[in-house]
């Protein structure tokens, strides 16, 4: 059940979001720049995605 002064909100858009490709040389370089903590959790992302 609605308050009676909500018939008129109108509710806020959500964010068009556009899906973010890299090239292989941009994941290398990204991979590269990462030190041994951060790889293995790039490493583990990558698991969970595939």
């Amino acid at each position: 059940m609605e308050p009676p002064w909500a018939e008129n909100v109108t509710r806020a858009k959500k964010p068009q979001r556009l899906p973010v490709v890299l090239t292989k040389t941009e994941v290398i370089d990204i991979l590269s720049a990462l030190k041994d903590g951060g790889m293995s959790t790039a490493r583990l992302s990558r698991k969970a995605i595939n």
